[in-house]
């Protein structure tokens, strides 16, 4: 790990200040993050449970939590989180589109405060 002795935000006088800084260069993750973030919301709000959610939604109310169900093929898919997801959810909000947008917005918003994380620690505070 590189130790800095001072913060990036601190231009000795008479330098010029660079066109972003540390601080702006996380306002400008935030803000692309919140931008993201409102889009699929927004386009969420307008759609609905379809076809194979009811069943997935149907499958995991007739069935306790076994290894059984979660390794199940669906269509040729092996998709053991997918049907751990759907268990719980329909276990703590059935049937509840609002709690899948949620849980979709929370997750989205993790993953996108990971990569943030992950890109700056591999190549440091900078503009492209």
């Amino acid at each position: 790990m590189i130790e800095q002795t001072a913060p990036a935000d601190l231009v000795p006088r008479g330098q010029p200040t660079p066109l972003l800084t540390r601080r702006g260069l996380r306002w400008a993750a935030a803000l692309m993050i919140a931008g993201q973030l409102l889009i699929r919301a927004v386009a969420l709000s307008g759609s609905y449970f379809t076809s194979d959610d009811f069943l997935f939604m149907r499958f995991a109310s007739l069935t306790q939590l076994s290894a059984d169900y979660l390794f199940l093929f669906y269509n040729g898919h092996f998709m053991p989180a997918g049907f751990l997801y759907v268990w719980f959810h329909q276990y703590w909000f059935p049937g509840s589109y609002q709690a899948a947008v949620a849980a979709i917005l929370l997750l989205q918003c993790a993953i996108s405060v990971a990569m943030w994380v992950l890109l700056t620690r591999l190549f440091g505070y900078r503009a492209a």
